[in-house]
């Protein structure tokens, strides 16, 4: 492998599961990450669904942030005793590029 290097990553497939879900302009959309503390992300979501009177959240991750997704999403259910949960799981395709740093090697 140290005849090859990891081009920038292309542009990665993403399909999107909430597309045939309407959702309302106004809904707060989180975007979990593996390092976020559930916390911090319920608290947020919490004082901005009270402050704006909203009726829709969206939670989404990716891979190792999916327990935190769902963890969010059943704190907020415990909290606001009319939600309701939608479950949409989709897909992200992704492929890495390596590029030779010899002429002769093949790509």
């Amino acid at each position: 492998m140290e005849n090859y290097t990891l081009s920038n990553e292309p542009p990665v497939d993403k399909s999107d599961p909430l597309h045939s879900i309407q959702l309302d302009q106004n809904a707060i959309h989180m975007n979990v990450k593996a390092g976020s503390k559930t916390t911090n992300l319920v608290n947020y979501a919490t004082r901005q669904f009270e402050k704006d009177n909203l009726n829709q959240i969206t939670w989404n991750g990716m891979g190792d942030a999916l327990n935190k997704v769902v963890a969010c999403a059943e704190i907020m259910k415990k909290r606001f005793k009319n939600l309701y949960q939608i479950n949409k799981i989709g897909f992200s395709k992704s492929e890495e590029l390596w590029l030779s740093n010899l002429e002769n090697l093949r790509e």
